[in-house]
């Protein structure tokens, strides 16, 4: 599945505004699939605005997204207005800010919907004046083509899957495993538990926990963690399916082993997406794999979709970003590597210095 995942994914995201325009001066071709978009200093361009509402700001994940919006806005010359609520729990927070753009002078929206159903009234609105939406990270329950243009981000259930079968390939005879959910109607999320799920039933798994939501926070996450720790010590394996919550498990597992309830690598740990920290503990042994995207790459590719949208190109109705596997033997692959290095700066230092 890990060579499958790489192939088919990408071996190549009344509330107070929070961010300014980013925009660009840059005059440089465009990258192959770039093609047609018009570049900065041509005396017909258009500056196009484009509004950028993520799930959320203070997860390392948002600030690669948010690095590959600017990287595009620079390279593209476009004006992009990133845009995140505060709490990630809230997600009427982020219906007030789509509100909010309905009646501003942007050409466009790219949304990562915080719930898949909530959203879908305000971007149907939104629509209404013939600005087009471009969908990423996070599905919306809408229709393509309707309601949106295109979904921009990774193909969540394939990476699930990778998840689960990562972690059979590293449990050992205790065949027991957890699923700790994030939040419900994220429909990122939800694809990759289902996909997990499915991975899990199809090595022979037991499943002994899968309806336990670690919230927004790696607080929230972790205290969950700590909670089902009775459950968790009878399993052989855990798996997580986002960052926050993959911080909170990790943190739970370290604090029961300092506290002598579990060895080390008695609970082989699947995390998804990266941080310095989990990645600390990949090479330490502590975390068996961590499930990649390429959050960087999927801003840019977000803001690239909206322009050749608004230019009256042809886009597809999925553009897949890409995913990976990441266990301490692989960081060397070069696909893999630029992918984990976006997450964060940090994570290049704590490589060099393991010498990796």
């Amino acid at each position: 599945m890990f060579e499958q995942l790489r192939n088919a994914l990408g071996i190549g995201l009344a509330a107070v505004l929070v961010a300014a325009f980013a925009g660009c001066s840059k005059k440089q071709s465009a990258p192959g699939d770039a093609k047609g978009v018009i570049q900065s200093g041509s005396a017909a361009q258009k500056i196009y605005k484009i509004a950028v509402v993520p799930k959320g700001a203070s997860h390392p994940f948002w600030k690669a997204v948010h690095s590959g919006v600017k990287r595009a806005s620079e390279e593209f010359g476009c004006k992009a207005k990133w845009t995140p609520p505060v709490d990630e729990a809230n997600f009427t927070e982020q219906v007030n800010i789509v509100n909010n753009f309905a009646t501003e002078s942007v050409d466009g929206m790219i949304l990562a919907p915080l719930n898949a159903d909530s959203l879908l009234t305000p971007v149907q609105a939104f629509g209404k004046s013939g600005k087009p939406v471009v969908i990423f990270d996070s599905g919306l329950n809408g229709v393509q083509g309707e309601d949106f243009v295109s979904f921009v981000g990774t193909d969540n259930k394939a990476a699930g899957a990778a998840g689960g079968e990562a972690l059979a390939k590293a449990i050992g005879n205790n065949s027991k495993v957890v699923l700790l959910r994030y939040m419900e109607n994220s429909a990122s999320t939800e694809g990759r538990e289902a996909g997990f799920l499915e991975a899990a039933a199809s090595a022979g798994l037991e499943v002994i926990s899968s309806d336990q939501y670690a919230g927004s926070t790696v607080a929230a996450a972790k205290e969950r963690a700590t909670n089902m720790l009775d459950t968790i010590i009878r399993a052989g394996g855990i798996f997580a399916s986002n960052q926050s919550a993959s911080l909170g498990v990790y943190e739970t597992l370290m604090d029961a082993m300092k506290a002598g309830k579990i060895k080390k690598g008695q609970i082989k740990f699947v995390a998804f997406d990266a941080h310095p920290t989990l990645v600390e503990a990949l090479l330490a042994g502590d975390v068996s794999a961590i499930v990649l995207q390429s959050p960087e790459n999927m801003g840019y590719k977000a803001v690239l979709t909206m322009l050749q949208q608004l230019k009256g190109e042809t886009v597809p109705a999925m553009v897949d970003t890409g995913a990976f596997v990441a266990t301490a033997d692989n960081l060397a692959e070069p696909a893999l590597r630029e992918a984990l290095l976006a997450y964060d700066d940090k994570i290049g230092v704590i490589l060099k210095a393991a010498g990796k």
